[in-house]
């Protein structure tokens, strides 16, 4: 007996089964977790960033609650996988008033300024998600909700008196050399002075300064730099992306729907974009070498953050096409925000709209081409042969409101 027993516990046949009996529950539990969980929040980062897109677009129709409500549903289902169901139905859509000093929304009322947007993964949507390893602990399928909303608000600003402004009040508002041309005869307001060197260019339009005529060099029509009452910023237009979540740039296609983007956007491809607003938060565009890179648009608005870069170098090209909305709260402007902006390769901002970039220092050298209605930046720095043309067909048109994203997860 003593014998059998000795031999018993020398025996370790069968010991990898019971060490994995006792373990795998620990090993589907992790498995679980970083799958399952991973899977979760994955849908959880896209469900936000459909209705942060989604809401900021559907803010833009209002006061057409119908329309803002139709368009909401739109954008969410563009902007996720077909997989996910129909995530937000017209239901989850609602059209309110956005108290900024409470921080609240409140659904209905007779002059609605915001619209919120829901999405869900759910039982009750007959979309949850499925889980691969956490059945096992007795869950089939996980749960999960976004919420975002945007609200329009009321800007200030007047109507501007010229169609070239440099705010700057320390560094030149203009330092141009080269054979550089500006045409701006609706008017130029410099909060500094213009300063030129070399061959310094032709300058149509008046330019009024902060200072009396301090020499520039240059041919002007219809007289030289003289001091006036100057206006400063006609607009006062805020661009606030700090709550917004946004994804990379989409650079596998080249038709582009309004909503928020992030990172670099490829330097030669041919992209159209649908009307509406864009944000671009942390964003670049840096056209090198022989590349090109073409951006086309009708009633669209381009909104960078100070962060965003826009450059071009050596025989890159950056072609620049767009018309700017009609109506919405950005009606009339092609680009808002305070970009870097470096152009010194081959340039041609073409835009039907004006242009607001009140904090940016704008270099511009090579073979660069400007055109648009209204120009606003910190200053001009011109080199070469350099063309601003600036038609002030707008410059009665003002910015009536503001979007921006309000909250998020509720």
């Amino acid at each position: 007996m003593s014998a059998l027993l000795a031999r018993f516990c020398r025996d370790e046949d069968g010991a990898v089964a019971m060490v994995l009996a006792v373990a795998l529950p620990s090993v589907i539990g992790m498995a679980s977790l970083v799958i399952d969980g991973s899977n979760l929040r994955l849908s959880q980062s896209r469900l936000q960033y459909a209705v942060d897109s989604a809401s900021l677009g559907a803010v833009q129709a209002l006061p057409d609650s119908a329309t803002a409500i139709s368009r909401a549903v739109s954008l969410v289902a563009q902007n996720l996988p077909s997989h996910y169901g129909r995530v937000t139905t017209e239901a989850d859509v609602e059209v309110g008033t956005y108290d900024t000093g409470t921080k609240t929304f409140t659904a209905g009322g007779t002059q609605p300024n915001a619209v919120k947007v829901t999405a869900q993964r759910s039982v009750a949507h007959g979309n949850p998600i499925p889980a691969y390893f956490a059945w096992i602990f007795g869950h089939r399928s996980f749960e999960t909700r976004a919420a975002s909303a945007a609200v329009v608000s009321v800007t200030s600003g007047g109507s501007p008196r010229a169609c070239l402004y440099a705010l700057d009040a320390v560094n030149p508002g203009i330092d141009a050399r080269g054979s550089v041309s500006v045409n701006a005869t609706c008017g130029v307001q410099l909060s500094s002075y213009i300063a030129t060197s070399g061959s310094a260019g032709n300058y149509n339009g008046q330019i009024c300064q902060s200072v009396a005529d301090n020499g520039a060099r240059g041919n002007f029509n219809p007289g030289r730099p003289r001091a006036c009452t100057l206006q400063g910023d006609p607009f006062g237009l805020k661009v606030d992306m700090s709550g917004m979540s946004c994804q990379a740039f989409p650079n596998s296609l080249t038709s582009i729907i309004p909503g928020c983007y992030t990172g670099t956007i490829p330097n030669k491809n041919n992209y159209t974009f649908q009307p509406g607003i864009y944000f671009f938060k942390g964003a670049t565009i840096d056209v090198g070498g022989n590349n090109a890179l073409n951006i086309a648009g009708n009633g669209v608005t381009l909104a960078f953050d100070t962060s965003s870069t826009i450059k071009t170098r050596g025989s890159g090209t950056l072609n620049l096409n767009i018309t700017a909305p009609t109506s919405g709260p950005y009606q009339g402007f092609s680009i808002v925000g305070s970009p870097s902006l470096e152009l010194h390769g081959n340039s041609n901002f073409n835009t039907q709209g004006s242009i607001y970039m009140p904090a940016s220092d704008v270099h511009q050298a090579g073979n660069t081409d400007f055109r648009a209605d209204v120009l606003i930046v910190k200053t001009l720095d011109l080199r070469g042969n350099v063309q601003i043309d600036l038609r002030g067909t707008q410059t009665s048109r003002q910015p009536q409101s503001n979007v921006q994203r309000v909250f998020g997860l509720i």
